[in-house]
C-alpha cells in the first residue's frame, strides 16, 4: 500500500480538518444554519447553498444553479470590540433567489416572502450569542431572458448581531489552530 498523497505537505484528511477549522467560525456556522433553516421550511427547492457575495447572472450561469434555488451569503460583517474587548459585529446577510421560467417573478416572490418569514423577531437560527434578525429588506434584483430560458433572482437582506467570535480559531496561548498553506502557481491542489 502507497504512501497517502499529499498536497502541500499534508494529508486529504488533514486538509479536509482544516477547512473543518475554517466551517467553525462564528460567519461560517451562521450561514450553515441559515441555509439549514430554509432547506427545512422549503424542500421543495431544488437546492440551498452557500454565495460568496452578492449572486449576478453570469455568476448564476457559471455555477450552473439549479432553480428554484436560494443562495445564502455572508455580505459584510462590521466588527467592533465591546468594552471587555470582547469583538461583535454587524453581520448583514442575503439570501437571494433563484427562479426560471414561466411564472418566475411570482415564484421568487413567494420563496422570498417566505424567507422574509424566517426572519422573526425570535430567530436565532440554532446559534448562541445572536440577535433576532432586524432591518430585513427584500427587492427583485433580475428578471432576464437568456437563450430560451427566463430566469429572475431576488434579494432577501437582513442584519444580525453576532458575539463570541475567535473562540474556535484560537488557542490558549493565542496561537491560530489551523494551518494555512501557501499556494503556488504549479501547485495543482489550486485547481
Amino acid at each position: 500500500m502507497g504512501q497517502p498523497i499529499r498536497a502541500g505537505g499534508r494529508t486529504g484528511g488533514e486538509l479536509v480538518r482544516e477547512m473543518q477549522d475554517f466551517a467553525q467560525t462564528r460567519l461560517n456556522k451562521l450561514r450553515e444554519a441559515v441555509k439549514g433553516a430554509i432547506k427545512e421550511a422549503l424542500p421543495q427547492l431544488q437546492s440551498v447553498d452557500s454565495q460568496f457575495g452578492k449572486l449576478g447572472l453570469d455568476e448564476m450561469k457559471m455555477l450552473m444553479v439549479r432553480p428554484p434555488a436560494v443562495r445564502v451569503a455572508i455580505l459584510a460583517a462590521n466588527f467592533t470590540h465591546e468594552l471587555d474587548a470582547r469583538l461583535e459585529a454587524d453581520v448583514n446577510i442575503g439570501a437571494f433567489i433563484v427562479t426560471e421560467g414561466k411564472g418566475r417573478d411570482e415564484l421568487a416572490w413567494g420563496i422570498t416572502e417566505a424567507v422574509c418569514c424566517l426572519c422573526r423577531s425570535n430567530q436565532l437560527w440554532g446559534l448562541i450569542q445572536l440577535s433576532a434578525p432586524r432591518s430585513i429588506r427584500s427587492s427583485p434584483l433580475l428578471s432576464a431572458v437568456d437563450g430560451q430560458k427566463g430566469f429572475s433572482i431576488s434579494g432577501v437582506e437582513w442584519s444580525q448581531k453576532l458575539w463570541g467570535f475567535g473562540e474556535s480559531l484560537f488557542n490558549e496561548t493565542g496561537q491560530a489552530i489551523f494551518h494555512i498553506e501557501k499556494q503556488t502557481e504549479t501547485d495543482e491542489s489550486v485547481k
